[in-house]
């Protein structure tokens, strides 16, 4: 696990043992139509399949303005992977492809 990215785990933050699931929000805020972006949500891999994943799947159409593309099979490579490295169910909602990415 990356030390930076599992701090509040590694330092005694947060206990993952009391955790029901985790939500990695990234890259969020823009105007999406403006810039060309999707809002994605990104599920948790099987067997971690997060109850989380449906209910925010049927929310974000409606609290989104700009192109929603719905739910996503597992893609690693973002913060929700810390919680799903210690078994807690994770989900990610990002804008992606986002053509300011660290700029």
């Amino acid at each position: 696990m990356d030390r930076a990215r599992g701090a509040a785990f590694t330092q005694g933050l947060v206990d993952a043992d009391n955790l029901l699931a985790a939500l990695s929000i990234g890259m969020v805020g823009a105007k999406l139509d403006v810039v060309g972006g999707v809002l994605q949500l990104v599920g948790s891999p099987p067997p971690l399949t997060s109850l989380l994943d449906p209910v925010l799947d049927a929310a974000l159409p409606a609290s989104v303005e700009g192109p929603y593309v719905g739910l996503r099979e597992y893609e690693r490579g973002n913060d929700h992977d810390v919680a799903i490295g210690m078994g807690v169910l994770g989900s990610l909602v990002n804008e992606w492809p986002d053509r300011f990415y660290h700029s």
